[in-house]
């Protein structure tokens, strides 16, 4: 609605003083919608009727109806911001309606001056909406308070509020006007834009594309921002869980227990790659040996207005569709989604997806020890926004903070547990799944979602890794290839959704895959602080191995990092071979792949990217080819190794009463390094 910090300490004001009551400034946040907050002032305020000047006086009268308190609110909000209160949308939080920290302190204000209540300043953040806020006011007022202004004539029993001069301490009328513009839009934008939060989540009011121009005088990035469609695209467009999810809420979240095991059981995935709006499509890239890596299209890294040209040369694995996104669904004004990062819409739906593959529906989540850990970086959408001339508002800082990325997801699903951003390179993702694994068995939380994503919206990455001397010149990945002259660059980004592997055989879930273990460590000092070191990686391996009772000679596929740079990838493969050779002399019973050869290297998001394809072979029984592969460099003998490789799809197979098992490795630049060890489930 635009309530902020500031006008939001107004609103509760108003509340305290309307209604007597002694809400806390921080209550907005607690009571972030219309209906919440006036529940809680409801549940506050006994029987007594508030008008707007008076309570009635009636000895029978002793409650303030709810309705009546948000009405108080919403009048209240809509003085301080400017708008009418029609035009606000009583199911956004405060902050939405564009309640600031300056205009927060005069909605606090106003509200202990209407309801008589005495409001901490920062009420607003522990209830952050209507409903929240009214609630908590109506607890605070004092049956017998009256109110300061007086009833109007024929006004008897309504709850209205007289006109008086608002103070406002901050008013940007730019961007009032713009918020204004934009309200007004939802309102009488077209048929069915009428629509509340509650209506665009069940379906009833289906989201059109809206020019965004039109809300903001400012021009658009020249990236291109977010379009705002709805149900006809192939990622925003959902508007309820699949049919068969669990929607039942829980009455409260179980209490942790120690675990049987160390074992975590994958529920739930999804994700977007290049060539692939969904896991399935990369699945089936996989298996026919697509590539994905091609010559810049027109429509990204500035071509669309021909201000760009690159070489054939130049050939990033993209992926479609970054620009599309349903802000209201994730409860996003659009002025917001326009200014965020792409890399923050993109994986909110891929989160919101991959709950809903695990079977857990909003409802189901809401409140709960869910923890959310993203291989994430800053991304370079803000180098566009600059472009485009959009000023660098606060919005702008917390829609490209790669910290806010994570809390997105926790923040539209009340989720409880940890929400970090892992930062350490090409490993962030993987190290972001052990990071999920080890909360889970620790107990730090019962549900996590664990993940990675990275987008080039510019061209400034690529260039970089070329200008570094790591990129291909040619623009392929080729790795263990006697061709192999370095990274091709990509995109993806992908989820899964992790549990204790014994909760999820006593809950029911299907599993798609159990990590039995996973290790970090660092490369320390070598002979340049981005140089790998084979040493650590036989270490770390050796030490997942040892630590949870894995035998190496039962990992028949290895997802190796597999650059196709002619240092990285000799070392690595050095590296498994030392460490398998303390468990086996056995030659040729594992698959050596690498996902990078199909869409490049993912950077943020290489190792969820594995680790999808890792699990989706596991459920097909099946290993994809290495595809670009037609030599083996010299640098690699695999002769008399436990490694072999395959340019073509074939059966996983398995001795028999055994089960498929992988093991996965992400290794940063940073020299942080990761491996992991998926089982087939039972």
């Amino acid at each position: 609605m635009g309530a902020d910090s500031i006008s939001g300490l107004e609103i509760v004001r108003e509340l305290n003083v309307r209604y007597g009551l002694n809400l806390e400034s921080t209550i907005l946040y607690d009571y972030p919608h219309v209906g919440d907050l006036a529940a809680h002032i409801d549940s506050l305020t006994g029987d007594v009727v508030a008008t707007g000047a008076t309570f009635l006086s009636s000895p029978e009268q002793h409650q303030v109806p709810l309705e009546q308190v948000r009405t108080g609110i919403m009048d209240a909000l809509a003085g301080i911001l400017h708008l009418e209160p029609q035009d606000l949308d009583a199911e956004l939080t405060f902050q939405e309606m564009g309640v600031d920290s300056i205009s927060g302190l005069e909605v606090v204000r106003e509200c202990n001056l209407r309801f008589g209540v005495n409001l901490d300043s920062v009420v607003l953040y522990d209830h952050p909406d209507l409903d929240d806020l009214a609630s908590y006011i109506a607890t605070q007022m004092d049956p017998s308070h009256e109110q300061g202004s007086a009833l109007r004539d024929g006004d008897e029993g309504a709850l209205r509020f007289e006109s008086q001069e608002k103070r406002v301490l901050y008013h940007d009328t730019s961007f009032v006007d713009m918020r204004g513009q934009f309200l007004q839009g939802l309102a009488q934008s077209g048929d069915n834009s009428s629509g509340t939060r509650s209506d665009a989540r069940s379906g009833s009011a289906p989201l059109k594309a809206v020019p965004l121009a039109s809300l903001t005088a400012d021009p658009t990035p020249a990236a291109g921002p977010v379009l705002l469609r709805g149900s006809d695209h192939p990622r925003g467009g959902a508007r309820k869980l699949a049919p068969g999810v669990r929607s039942q809420k829980s009455e409260a979240a179980p209490p942790l227990h120690s675990t049987d095991g160390d074992a975590i059981a994958v529920i739930g995935m999804a994700g977007v790659f290049p060539d692939a709006d969904d896991v399935e499509e990369f699945w089936d890239n996989l298996v026919n040996g697509v590539v994905s890596m091609r010559p810049v299209p027109k429509h990204r890294w500035g071509r669309r207005n021909g201000s760009r040209t690159y070489p054939d040369t130049i050939r990033p694995a993209l992926l479609r569709g970054i620009d599309l996104f349903d802000p209201l669904f994730f409860n996003v004004s659009p002025i917001d989604a326009e200014i965020m990062d792409p890399q923050q819409r993109v994986f909110l739906q891929v989160a919101f997806h991959a709950f809903e593959h695990a079977g857990l529906s909003e409802d189901h989540l809401d409140g709960r020890r869910v923890g959310v850990w993203v291989g994430a970086g800053m991304g370079d959408y803000q180098d566009r926004l600059a472009q485009g001339n959009i000023p660098n508002q606060s919005q702008v800082f917390a829609g490209n903070a790669s910290s806010i990325l994570p809390a997105r997801v926790s923040y539209y699903l009340n989720l409880r547990g940890p929400s970090q951003a892992i930062d350490t390179a090409c490993s962030s993702s993987l190290v972001a799944i052990h990071d999920a694994c080890q909360a889970l068995r620790y107990g730090d939380v019962e549900l996590a979602l664990a993940g990675g994503i990275r987008l080039m919206v510019g061209d400034s990455l690529y260039m970089q890794v070329l200008d570094a001397g790591m990129g291909s010149p040619t623009g392929e990945c080729r790795a263990f290839d006697a061709r192999a002259d370095g990274i091709a660059m990509g995109e993806a980004a992908a989820a899964v959704v992790l549990k204790r592997h014994a909760d999820a055989i006593a809950d029911g879930d299907r599993i798609l895959g159990v990590i039995l273990g996973s290790g970090v460590n660092q490369d320390g000092r070598t002979n340049g602080i981005t140089a790998p070191s084979p040493s650590a990686q036989a270490e770390l391996e050796l030490e997942v191995y040892s630590r949870y009772d894995i035998d190496a000679r039962d990992i028949t596929l290895l997802e190796a990092h597999g650059t196709g740079t002619a240092l990285g990838d000799p070392i690595e493969v050095r590296a498994l071979q030392k460490a398998f050779s303390r468990y086996t002399r056995d030659e040729s019973f594992c698959h050596l792949g690498s996902v990078k050869n199909n869409v490049g290297h993912t950077t943020m998001a290489a190792g969820i990217t594995s680790l999808i394809k890792v699990l989706k072979a596991i459920e097909k029984k099946i290993v994809p080819p290495l595809t670009n592969f037609e030599r083996l460099t010299d640098k690699i003998d695999l002769d008399g190794s436990p490694f072999r490789i395959n340019t073509e799809a074939v059966a996983w197979e398995i001795p028999e009463h055994s089960r498929r098992v992988a093991a996965l490795s992400s290794f940063g630049f940073s020299g942080t390094n990761c491996h992991m060890v998926v089982r087939e489930a039972l």
